[in-house]
């Protein structure tokens, strides 16, 4: 399984509870020994997530609303994260009382769309909080995470490269009211220069902040009028490097590809299949890792339902689904050559075990000896073993075996083979002994043959008991002749 190195030494996190307002984004402050981040909206838990230099190893805590929102770079040791980019993001989840909880968690899947937008339109949740990330670095133990970006030399840096360009300083913005087609490459930026070599490029942007800008000046009502943005790597001291399309009127970034990606970490193909680091994706989706490929169902909390994450994830041991919010649990798993319709569920609910058409709720059909265990952990053991010419129900362990009906106990098998049963027995047949003789036929259909073999059986039995009556008599003589010797 993936053992991933962690470089991330122990990272002290806190958030701060805001004061009531427009869930808009924290801002964040940076010191000399971390980071802290203001609020202005209201939340019940937080979550931050911190990934480490090279998208290695993931650090995530959840922290309640009474703390403050703050990351220092040093362990209690006094040990600096170490050096490199890092990644942080912040989930905010609502808080929801008791009462709303156990409303939501009575809610079936078909109503919690509807449930939800109640709860928002009664103010009982908010409709969004915000997701925040962001990058720092840190460079021979210090943060590095600037305030200013470098939109403030852009000044000085227009200057240098007038200066380059031109001769004259008092170059004027030119306006062309035609079309303007040049024969060769473009360069635009403050840091263009004469003499560039473009190689195989067309356009080139050269400059300290990169950014295309597209801004739809439509005005008639119902025309679309989003901006939008193409950017390249922060503007601050410490930012991260990547490539973006920013929803310019929202200011969100919708679209992310951080620098150092691996090959074909995205690639969609000519028929829409996509591929994650692959070129040639097999399916709609087709996710290749060298080690355990998984996809991860992550619910923040943020529309106030409990967080939980399921991972799906599938190696050369098993396919397995983990709870990874509880201990990561696998509470299901195939092992690979597993045969077709080793579990089958028919579309009217039935259940099939090797079988793809059940025909009751639970079949369980095999080549060879079908059995069904019943295992309790340190108890009894119980098995249902159909084979060629013999079905078999009992236990193999040292425990006896009982019938109920209407919970109560009406037959009881136990180890030393002795049965017990409670109530009456009614038998419909002929009851044997060993050697095979018949004790008696219980229940047969009358007839006069068997009404005459009945009232022999009677006569036999009154002249035993005339019999006994008259033994009991004499005995009863001879103790009452021994009391008297006795006196």
């Amino acid at each position: 399984m993936r053992a991933r190195r962690l470089l991330l030494v122990a990272v002290v996190l806190v958030l701060l509870v805001g004061s009531v307002g427009l869930a808009q984004a924290p801002d964040a402050h940076s010191s000399v020994d971390g980071l802290k981040w203001d609020t202005s909206f209201e939340y019940g838990t937080a979550i931050l997530t911190l990934v480490g230099p090279n998208g290695d190893g993931h650090v995530e805590r959840s922290f309640g609303a009474d703390q403050a929102l703050y990351l220092s770079i040093y362990d209690e040791g006094g040990n600096a994260l170490s050096d490199g980019s890092y990644h942080y993001e912040w989930r905010f989840a609502p808080y929801v009382s008791e009462s709303v909880q156990s409303q939501m968690r009575g809610v079936d899947e078909q109503e919690r769309t509807l449930l939800l937008a109640d709860l928002q339109h009664e103010g009982v949740l908010p409709d969004a909080l915000p997701v925040i990330s962001g990058n720092f670095y840190i460079s021979e133990g210090a943060l590095v995470l600037g305030d200013e970006t470098e939109e403030a030399l852009d000044e000085v840096i227009k200057g240098q490269s007038s200066d380059r360009l031109s001769s004259d300083a008092g170059l004027r913005d030119i306006v062309h009211s035609d079309d303007v087609i040049i024969d060769g490459s473009l360069c635009v930026g403050n840091d263009c220069y004469s003499g560039l070599a473009f190689g195989f490029d067309t356009e080139v942007l050269m400059e300290n902040n990169l950014r295309i800008f597209f801004d739809d000046t439509s005005t008639i009502q119902n025309y679309p009028r989003n901006d939008w943005r193409i950017i390249a790597n922060d503007s601050t001291d410490g930012g991260g490097n990547y490539f973006a399309i920013e929803d310019a009127t929202k200011v969100s970034n919708i679209f992310v590809l951080e620098a150092g990606a691996p090959d074909n970490a995205l690639y969609v193909d000519s028929h829409g299949d996509v591929g994650i680091n692959t070129s040639t994706p097999y399916y709609e989706l087709h996710i290749v890792d060298g080690d355990s490929p998984a996809i991860r169902l992550d619910q923040d909390g943020s529309y106030g339902w409990e967080p939980q994450k399921w991972d799906i994830c599938g190696n050369e041991s098993n396919f397995f689904i983990r709870d990874a919010t509880h201990a990561s649990k696998l509470p299901f798993r195939i092992e690979p050559e597993a045969p077709t319709d080793s579990i089958f569920i028919k579309s009217d609910g039935k259940v099939g075990i090797g079988t793809g058409a059940p025909g009751a709720a639970l079949e369980i059909e095999t080549s060879t000896f079908s059995a069904l265990y019943l295992d309790r952990v340190g108890g009894a053991q119980a098995r249902f073993v159909t084979g060629p010419n013999i079905a078999q129900l009992g236990t193999t362990s040292a425990n006896r075996l009982e019938v109920i009906v209407n919970s109560q106990t009406v037959a009881r098998f136990d180890t030393d083979l002795n049965t017990t049963l409670y109530g009456d027995l009614t038998v419909q047949g002929t009851i044997y002994r060993s050697d095979g003789t018949v004790v008696g036929q219980l229940d047969a259909p009358p007839s006069a043959e068997n009404d005459a073999d009945l009232a022999e059986r009677i006569a036999a039995l009154e002249l035993l008991v005339v019999s006994l009556q008259q033994q009991n008599a004499a005995l009863q003589e001879d103790v009452q002749a021994l009391r008297e010797l006795m006196q």
